[in-house]
């Protein structure tokens, strides 16, 4: 399928996303930037399209804690926020519910949503969530009937104790979504990392640095160390196929034919040449067991 996206390179149109991050990471200021650029039709990672109407739902954030991050984030008095469309601690039902699925869904319709954002999906649910019961139950009421109508959905998540091994409570959580990002957090900035994904296209990596106003969250490399800007070109070029020899080689001739200087040295290459061998191996390994359970 040809890449189609509402937030490239974080959310593709029309899919149902799953992010999810240890407490205090930053998730839910990634989704809120996310949805802010969206509504007002300004840049967002070097995209500009015009506004789309955007549905976030927030189980956590006080209000005065929403003023200040979207102050941060460049907002004034005279910003448009029509298309923002906000629902701060709502008395909806659980989405694992018929009832609680009616009235997003209600809502979705009404503001003609293209995306709506679950921030967090622990606190919009009543079922438990190490039970595979109550992600189906929300697949079936919320989920299925946001996807029949085409909306994209962004669903905020807590990591489980072991991070590596996904979001926390039941397995099933990565059933019922097209893509699954973890966030993560150093001096440098943020990243997420693909784990589950439909398509091809989808990055490995995208890493984001820290800022102010229009600039509170860009892309870039700028602050990372060269070895994580080794690793994002072996999985941007799907080199991990090859050998590592022929994947240098490769790589070398990318950046002669980009006629710029390779950002950095053939051992810093190899060092995450193997770094990303072992986690496409892990994720088959997780993938294999995915598919026994």
């Amino acid at each position: 399928k040809a890449e189609e996206w509402i937030a490239k390179p974080t959310i593709p149109r029309h899919h149902h996303v799953a992010m999810f991050a240890k407490g205090g990471t930053g998730k839910s200021l990634v989704a809120l930037w996310i949805a802010y650029r969206l509504a007002t039709g300004q840049q967002l990672f070097a995209e500009t399209q015009p506004p789309f109407n955007i549905l976030y739902v927030d189980y956590e954030m006080s209000q005065q804690l929403l003023h200040e991050r979207l102050t941060q984030m460049g907002a004034t008095a005279d910003t448009d926020l029509s298309r923002l469309h906000y629902a701060l601690l709502p008395p909806f039902n659980p989405l694992d519910t018929a009832e609680g699925a009616k009235q997003i869904c209600d809502i979705a319709r009404l503001v003609q949503a293209e995306l709506v954002i679950i921030d967090t999906f622990g606190r919009a649910v009543q079922g438990e969530e190490n039970s595979s019961d109550t992600i189906r139950n929300y697949y079936r009421h919320t989920g299925l009937a946001l996807k029949a109508e085409g909306r994209g959905v962004l669903r905020i998540d807590h990591a489980g104790k072991d991070a590596a091994r996904g979001q926390r409570g039941s397995s099933g959580k990565n059933d019922d979504v097209d893509l699954v990002w973890e966030l993560l957090r150093d001096d440098t900035g943020l990243t997420i990392k693909r784990h589950k994904h439909r398509h091809q296209w989808i990055p490995e990596r995208v890493h984001m640095t820290l800022g102010t106003g229009d600039d509170f969250l860009t892309l870039g490399t700028k602050g990372r160390e060269t070895f994580e800007v080794a690793l994002e070109a072996i999985y941007k070029l799907d080199l991990t196929k090859l050998s590592q020899n022929k994947a240098l080689a490769e790589i070398k001739a990318h950046y002669r034919q980009q006629k710029t200087e390779m950002p950095f040295n053939e051992k810093q290459f190899r060092a995450a040449f193997q770094k990303a061998i072992e986690e496409a191996e892990a994720q088959a390994h997780e993938r294999a067991l995915d598919e026994q359970f």
